[in-house]
């Protein structure tokens, strides 16, 4: 591993995306890439597994999934779980709802519980508010500052405005 190219390809990515925003066209923002690609590439050559799921984050953000996808699994392989998310939020893309879960479990289980948000806003979709909140607990204990908002707006939506206001006052 190369200490600190992971650090200074981000630092690179985030420079050229500044410039490709003030200087490339809008309809190409993916050009300043390159750079970053090119030392990523080098640290996961390096044995820099936390590359892999900084270039699957960058083709994401550039809205090429399919070439984000591979570089999720190959970071889900390593045990990241970030990784994870990222193939759940390429999967709900794409329809696949069960996969979507899949991933966001086996990610929050890894402990991104950022994940649990994501995870219990499919069931409230899908028109399970009781998961959904079980969900949502579950990511307040972890310590998630925004899972009992959460809770206390589906409460405000329900029209249940005491256990919504009883839900906001745990929040403080």
């Amino acid at each position: 591993m190369i200490p600190g190219i992971t650090k200074f390809a981000n630092e690179i990515h985030e420079i050229k995306t500044r410039q490709s925003a003030e200087e490339q066209h809008p309809a190409r923002p993916w050009h300043h890439r390159d750079g970053a690609e090119a030392i990523y590439l080098q640290a996961v050559d390096a044995g820099d597994a936390r590359a892999t799921l900084h270039l699957a984050q960058m083709w994401e953000m550039h809205r090429q999934p399919g070439r984000a996808e591979p570089w999720y699994r190959k970071s889900a392989d390593a045990g990241e779980a970030l990784a994870f998310s990222g193939l759940a939020r390429i999967q709900e893309r794409v329809a696949d709802r069960e996969g979507a879960a899949a991933h966001y479990r086996r990610a929050a289980d890894d402990g991104d519980s950022s994940a649990l948000l994501s995870l219990a806003w499919m069931h409230y979709e899908a028109g399970d508010p009781d998961g959904a909140e079980s969900l949502y607990r579950e990511a307040a204990e972890r310590g998630d500052p925004d899972a009992l908002v959460s809770v206390g707006m589906m409460r405000e939506r329900a029209g249940d405005l005491v256990a919504a206001d009883a839900t906001y006052r745990q929040c403080s």
